[in-house]
């Protein structure tokens, strides 16, 4: 931390007028700094004898403040990169000319066509991208828009150039493959009319010096193909990942990372909140996965990565990028985010001094309104009554959640069919905020319009969409709201998942996954009913997550598909019939007699969460979480077959998977709790507290 930052911490009477006058918690800015930093990534361009221009990434802080000191700053040499409409809407309306503002990222019509009506430079991702500027730009008879083409998927192995480097590339989420750039070049060819080639660009998902150097090299190279076609372009741009050094001692970072790891193993106690591993994980005492960290020791960062990289050589061409910018005069862009607003400000807050806090955890992960013995439930009655001064942001409850849909996802579909409502709405039915809210507004257009609520099946899991049994504890979940309630798989949802990603370039997660599978399904049998002579009909589901987010769940379900070889046993593999077939369940009490006087008794393994378990259990019953618990019967049987076993969940649907899979495996004696947990409490069956 640096002055003026640390003099103002130091000021702590100062601080505490500002809490006290403007509340808790308060964002205070220096945006003096912001300029200041600007100036020194500028002072690295001077030193290279380079011109050029520092954009500031605007999504790294959404301050105003922030924004209007950098349209008071030197307009040659600085101006600011925005990712979205609100963004281009933000600078212009806090000064910032648009001749000095770059328009990146994902753009739909809206944003792009604000894009060429003000004169923005526009960062173009692909050839579909370009089309739909240039047509704009003709449409609406738009001066020529300043275009520069951003490239990515720099391969080093193997090359032409003969420098005989290998550099390992993560593929980045923007911008052309350089080994299309000949197509995108013969598209600028035929747009001159519109557009107008001022330069190349990238886009890397990594902060490797090497990789870097290598994707300037070669955007040099590009840049050379277009002046021989007769194109005129002066700029090349390189992003961001500048990066910020947070912790100044290396050391202290690798003893932080260090005592990470170590939690994970269990060697120390954890260092997080329920200690997360931030993507490590510990199986079978070895860590496996990576640290989704922000590194927060970096020996170079900010302007001094940028004269690094700089200074470093090129692989094919032997001389330092600064030096093959200077011998081609073209100027230099850089858009650092993060870096810029580096000592730019602080977030004050207040804090219960002496407090203390005790985790009262819930019986389910969904609250059950009718159960008083489950504090979530009570927290919900308190906060949730009329007249409470509270704000209960719980989703399964909070008409909010209804309402927010209503206001923007449904109205957001009638637009984009051009006022009209769809024939069939499917949905993926978790906290039923959605369907509920967009469901009434296409109902509003047009009441005929068909609601598919789509569901998990029972004793299956995915992520964000509930089983029916689950879903009838969900507040907002209303059945009238379906005209029809249909089950999916995980194995469907992981294929549909499959199909979004590699047939339309959607990078779904499992929940749009099932909202596809669930709608091609329902659809491929009401087609086969229409007449050929019916006007064609129109269909929506929304693909509300993204791959990322799922892969453990992906690879715990299809490691193949990550490199990995299927492992062992699995209950995804199990149909219903084969669950009906071979897994036994027992009622309540002929469960309580075989506990009680069995010979042996059996062992009682409870399938629920630590915290589920920890508010109510049943006397004696092991807990081994659901997922550990599929990691261990990979493994072979987790039990002797000399002792019988009783598993529970829930409400009976996972227990009865696995009893059945364990007795598959050759387990004499599984049997599995019907109806769980739950089942269990409504009998007056004894439980217990941890």
């Amino acid at each position: 931390m640096e002055p003026p930052l640390t003099a103002l911490l130091d000021d702590a009477p100062f601080l505490h007028s500002l809490v006290d006058a403007l509340g808790s918690p308060l964002n205070v800015l220096l945006p003096e700094r912001i300029a200041e930093n600007a100036d020194r990534f500028r002072a690295v361009l001077r030193d290279h004898r380079l011109a050029g221009r520092v954009y500031y990434a605007h999504k790294a802080n959404r301050s105003s403040a922030l924004v209007r000191r950098l349209a008071a700053a030197d307009p040659a040499g600085v101006g600011v990169d925005v990712a979205s409409l609100g963004e281009l809407r933000h600078v212009l309306g806090s000064g910032v000319t648009p001749d000095r503002i770059m328009a990146t990222g994902p753009k739909d019509p809206e944003f792009l066509l604000l894009a060429a009506r003000t004169g923005a430079t526009v960062n173009v991702d692909s050839g579909g991208e370009l089309e739909q500027l240039a047509g704009m730009v003709r449409k609406y008879d738009l001066p020529r828009t300043d275009v520069l083409l951003r490239l990515s998927a720099f391969e080093a192995a193997g090359d032409s150039t003969g420098a005989g480097v290998r550099v390992l590339s993560r593929r980045s989420r923007f911008g052309t493959p350089v080994g299309e750039a000949g197509e995108l070049l013969s598209a600028v060819e035929r747009h001159r009319d519109a557009v107008e080639l001022t330069g190349v660009a990238y886009h890397l998902d990594t902060t490797a010096l090497a990789e870097k150097v290598r994707a300037l090299e070669r955007c040099v190279t590009v840049m050379d193909e277009c002046r021989a076609r007769g194109l005129a372009p002066r700029v090349i741009d390189i992003g961001g990942g500048f990066g910020v050094g947070y912790v100044a001692d290396a050391g202290q970072w690798e003893r932080y990372t260090t005592a990470l790891t170590e939690s994970v193993l269990g060697i120390r106690p954890p260092l997080t909140w329920r200690g997360y591993g931030y993507g490590l994980r510990n199986e079978g005492g070895t860590v496996r996965g990576a640290a989704a960290l922000y590194p927060a020791h970096r020996p170079t960062a900010g302007p001094g990565y940028l004269d690094e990289l700089l200074s470093q050589t090129a692989p094919a061409l032997g001389r330092p990028p600064a030096t093959l910018l200077l011998e081609h005069l073209y100027d230099l862009y850089v858009e650092p985010g993060r870096a810029l607003v580096d000592q730019c400000g602080l977030s004050l807050a207040r804090v219960l001094d002496g407090a203390e806090i005790e985790e009262l955890p819930g019986q389910s992960e969904c609250l059950d309104p009718t159960d008083t013995d489950d504090p979530l439930t009570r927290f919900h009655q308190v906060l949730s009554q009329p007249g409470s001064e509270y704000v209960h942001t719980d989703q399964y409850f909070n008409p909010r959640n209804t309402e927010a849909h209503a206001a923007g996802t449904g109205p957001e579909i009638v637009k984009d069919l051009d006022g009209r409502a769809p024939d069939w709405f499917i949905a993926c039915v978790g906290t039923a905020g959605s369907s509920t809210g967009v469901a009434r507004v296409l109902r509003e257009h047009d009441p005929e319009v068909q609601v598919l609520g789509l569901v998990a099946q029972k004793s299956d899991f995915i992520p964000g969409i509930r089983t029916i049994d689950e879903v009838r504890q969900v507040g907002l979940f209303d059945p009238a709201t379906y005209d029809t309630i249909e089950s999916v798989t995980s194995e469907e949802a992981i294929d549909g998942m499959l199909t979004l990603i590699r047939r339309c370039g959607l990078l779904s997660g499992p929940t749009g996954g099932a909202a596809y599978q669930g709608a091609i399904r329902h659809l491929r049998a009401v087609d086969e009913e229409l007449p050929e002579s019916e006007p064609r009909r129109t269909a929506v589901f929304v693909v509300c997550d993204r791959a990322e987010s799922y892969l453990s769940y992906v690879r715990q379900r299809r490691p193949e598909l990550l490199g990995s070889p299927r492992r062992g046993p699995s209950v995804t593999a199990l149909t219903e019939a084969d669950v009906r077939a071979e897994g036994k369940a027992i009622g309540t009490d002929d469960a309580r007699r075989w506990i009680t006087g069995g010979e042996p008794p059996p062992l009682v393994v409870d399938l629920r969460g630590p915290h589920a378990y920890a508010a109510l259990h049943i006397e004696g019953s092991v807990n081994i979480v659901d997922e550990i618990f599929e990691e261990l019967v990979r493994g072979g049987l987790p039990f002797s077959k000399r002792r019988p076993v009783l598993l529970s969940c829930p409400v009976g649907e996972k227990s009865a998977r696995y009893a059945a899979l364990l007795t598959r495996m050759g387990h004499p004696d599984v049997r599995s709790l019907a109806g769980g947990i739950v089942a269990w409490r409504d009998a007056g069956a004894p439980l217990v507290r941890e």
